[in-house]
């Protein structure tokens, strides 16, 4: 039985769900990174079971209006460098710049303070 593009997708968010109900979980990091999901969905989830969101800096497979989801569904954000090497560490600029596109408030981002 093949699924559609929305079906693997759902099943996917559903897994994400059941990982986050089960265990305790701090960070969703990489959010779709490489497999469909419903970003709102998993978003919710994150939110009522106090999960970070992660905004990464190196992967741009999230785009400005699935952080808009995500942010409408309550969900506190982390950014993070993904950092693979030394002089990459704290490199968070891509996701900052995204973050503020998508309009996501400073105070929601549990690492980032306002200057």
């Amino acid at each position: 039985m093949f699924l559609t593009a929305g079906q693997r997708a759902e099943q996917i968010t559903e897994a994400y769900m059941r990982a986050i109900q089960k265990y305790r979980i701090d960070i969703v990091a990489h959010p779709g990174y490489g497999v469909p999901v419903n970003y709102a969905k998993l978003a919710r989830a994150c939110a009522d079971y106090g999960v970070w969101f992660e905004i990464n800096n190196k992967h741009g497979e999230l785009a400005e209006q699935n952080l808009r989801d995500a942010a409408q569904a309550g969900v506190d954000f982390v950014v993070s460098s993904d950092a693979h090497r030394p002089e990459h560490v704290g490199l968070a600029q891509n996701a900052l710049t995204l973050a503020q596109s998508a309009g996501i408030p400073a105070d929601k981002i549990v690492n980032v303070t306002e200057e």
